[in-house]
């Protein structure tokens, strides 16, 4: 939904399906200049928009269209529909100036504007300005319980792909918007060697739920019911405890292999001494030596 002119409207959204329409539904309001994503992208909107959000919520059934109800006066607007990943592109120098320049942000598409919008460039420009900030806040100007290490262009490149991806957000397969990834996350603090609590942005941290492929639920007081994993590797840390488990194998094997060896060079050795036949005269010899 884009309103052209005139005032805000107001937009209703209730489920397709009579049966299905209760007086709890979803509603917007739109103003001029900004753009209303009519359901929002994100894959939890679909069915928990709305806290305690029954089985009848209009987002529940994706093949279901969905009935709008748009009430306004003295305003003119226009609606696009986009399906699947129709709205998921790519970045590029002319779009995003500042983010497309990191490898790790190019990676992946993003959910989109279409050729007639102009959000990407301000999406663009609130990454460099949350760039700035994270980068201030990951520096040592307070003294403070932390370890302050010295800032490295890969830190600075770390905070780079967040802020972006937080900005911007990646499209799923499915092309929904996701939120920055958990690895994201993590490889801010890995790479910086200072976590976002130290970083006084504790908000940010690691175990929250909003981080897409990563802790998926947390207690009361937001500590995360799975381990967190090691920050510098893809898999969960999963590599490396194979690494490690391998070379414990290994080094055992290595042990087991020099034991064997020498325990045959001594079961040589005493098979030898064992063969060992004297005569009276070396007897005699050895008894006049003594």
């Amino acid at each position: 939904m884009e309103v052209l002119s005139g005032n805000p409207v107001e937009i209703s959204v209730y489920a397709s399906s009579c049966d299905l329409r209760q007086d709890r539904h979803a509603q917007y309001f739109c103003f001029k200049g900004v753009r209303c994503e009519i359901p929002l992208p994100r894959k939890a909107n679909f069915g928990s928009y709305w806290l305690n959000t029954a089985i009848d919520s209009p987002y529940i059934g994706n093949d279901e269209p969905l009935r709008l109800v748009i009430r306004g006066f003295d305003t003119s607007f226009r609606i696009r529909q986009i399906r699947g990943l129709d709205s998921c592109q790519r970045l590029t120098p002319s779009n995003a100036p500042f983010c497309a320049t990191n490898g790790e942000v190019n990676s992946r598409v993003y959910w989109g504007d279409g050729d007639e919008s102009e959000s990407f460039l301000a999406k663009d420009r609130n990454a460099f300005e949350f760039y700035g900030n994270l980068t201030r806040a990951f520096t040592c100007g307070v003294t403070d319980h932390c370890d302050c290490p010295e800032q490295t262009q890969a830190c600075r490149d770390a905070i780079q792909a967040y802020a972006c991806q937080s900005m911007f957000n990646p499209c799923n397969q499915a092309g929904l918007e996701e939120g920055p990834r958990y690895r994201t996350c993590r490889n801010v603090e890995y790479y910086c060697g200072r976590t976002w609590t130290c970083a006084g942005i504790p908000r940010l941290t690691c175990n929250h739920t909003f981080y897409s492929i990563g802790i998926e639920q947390v207690n009361v007081v937001d500590i995360p019911l799975t381990n967190l994993d090691d920050p510098d590797l893809d898999d969960g840390g999963a590599s490396r405890r194979a690494g490690i488990i391998a070379l414990i194998v290994l080094l055992c094997l290595l042990a087991a292999i020099v034991l064997a060896i020498l325990g045959y060079i001594l079961y040589q050795r005493s098979s030898a001494l064992s063969s060992v036949v004297f005569d009276d005269e070396s007897k005699l010899g050895e008894y006049e030596a003594m």
